[in-house]
């Protein structure tokens, strides 16, 4: 009886480039996805607003934070120095 031993390694066959873009697409269509319903969820903190209600600012805010994730995690690793683990979105 033969045994077959095959080498398994934790490491992408053609190089990293190819998973950084395959990241940066799937990045760009979270980030669509997250700023239309940023800006549905400011719409919706504005009518509260309008209406009275107290929710209506953090509804408010709550938009603008998940509309600007992206952007803001970008930042934070830029500051503390960790540019370059930042994958840079792209179109799909």
């Amino acid at each position: 009886m033969t045994k077959l031993s095959i080498p398994i390694f934790a490491q992408a066959a053609t190089g990293t480039g190819q998973l950084q873009q395959g990241l940066g697409i799937a990045l760009g269509i979270i980030m669509a996805i997250a700023f239309i319903f940023g800006v549905i969820q400011i719409i919706g903190g504005v009518r509260q607003v309008r209406n009275g209600e107290a929710e209506g600012k953090m509804g408010i805010v709550a938009g603008i934070l998940i509309a600007g994730a992206v952007a803001i995690m970008v930042a934070l690793y830029s500051a503390f120095g960790l540019g370059t683990s930042v994958v840079t979105p792209q179109g799909f």
